[in-house]
């Protein structure tokens, strides 16, 4: 951070800056903001790596839609085509009454998590 502060951030250069043509960086870093610099260096050490961007996870929609297969299997197969169907039904409404708060909270969640933010360079 003390790099990025004294380096990239501000500087205090040894002539004049030509403004009128937006010629900033071609001005040296002054001698005593050298010092300065080398001085936060010292004082805070190695620049500790930067932590990789955490990449969005897509989900195996074959293996989600073997699991559903296999949780209908599991409730046809401890009750009769009667209360099948009696639950089928019971869990259409229920599904359908919740999917938009589920889904939307199921949403925030997968963004929070895998959310990418571009730090614009701050090395931070």
């Amino acid at each position: 951070m003390a790099e990025w502060f004294t380096v990239s951030w501000f500087r205090i250069t040894e002539k004049r800056v030509d403004r009128a043509n937006k010629n900033q960086s071609r001005a040296g870093v002054a001698k005593f903001w050298q010092q300065v610099q080398a001085k936060f260096a010292n004082w805070t050490g190695t620049a500790l790596a930067r932590v990789p961007k955490i990449s969005i996870a897509v989900p195996d929609f074959k293996a989600l839609k073997q699991q559903a297969v296999g949780c209908v299997a599991s409730i046809t197969a401890h009750v009769t085509d009667a209360e099948f169907m009696q639950q089928w039904n019971e869990i259409g409404l229920e599904f359908a009454a919740e999917a938009n708060v589920s889904i939307a909270a199921k949403r925030m969640e997968l963004e929070a998590r895998y959310r990418v933010v571009d730090d614009a360079g701050i090395p931070f």
